[in-house]
């Protein structure tokens, strides 16, 4: 009988971590509320520039190589920008992510235009690896838009296209995904 509570007891005291461990996984910390993480948006933000600041240095050593004629080494470095590309970059907080729902499509803006044209010239185009590329290549063409041109009669278009691109397989990110559907309706109503 005594064994059999010291292996009892043993099996709770190994049982009552593995269950804590567990339900911080899968983000609650009781039935029904919603696990909030520590203030980590200092950290986000600096991962986002961090991002930011890798691909600029990247694309500025690409222009030093392709004006000194270095070939070698300017494709050592497109390659590296590709595989930055193709490295799934979460969203850890949303509210960093997707811009606020107070814009408003006021101008036709012609370089907005040519964004949102060529991001759908690459959205859903190529097989295999090809089409996962041309989705990135149109995630990171309507990332720009929004970022630079807020006011353009294509940002609800444009989150609209980038609903679709972060659910599909390539991206399986639903949340991400529901939360441009939203800004897309919340931008125009009559989209």
């Amino acid at each position: 009988m005594r064994r059999a509570s010291k292996w009892a007891w043993s099996f709770v005291c190994f049982l009552i971590p593995v269950a804590l461990t567990a339900q911080e996984r899968s983000g609650t910390t009781a039935p029904g509320k919603p696990y909030t993480p520590p203030n980590d948006i200092p950290l986000v933000e600096r991962v986002i520039a961090a991002r930011r600041e890798y691909q600029l240095a990247l694309e500025l050593l690409r222009d030093v190589y392709v004006k000194t004629g270095d070939i070698e080494r300017q494709k050592w470095v497109e390659e590296e920008l590709l595989s930055f590309h193709r490295i799934p970059k979460r969203a850890y907080r949303l509210e960093l992510d997707v811009p606020p729902p107070s814009l408003r499509p006021e101008y036709n803006i012609p370089e907005a235009n040519e964004l949102y044209r060529r991001a759908m010239s690459y959205k859903g185009k190529g097989w295999f690896t090809e089409h996962d590329d041309n989705l990135r290549r149109a995630e990171i063409l309507l990332q720009q838009l929004l970022t630079l041109y807020p006011q353009s009669d294509k940002i609800d278009d444009a989150a609209y296209q980038l609903g679709e691109i972060y659910e599909s397989r390539v991206f399986k990110q639903y949340r991400r995904a529901a939360m441009y559907y939203e800004r897309c309706f919340q931008w125009n109503p009559n989209t």
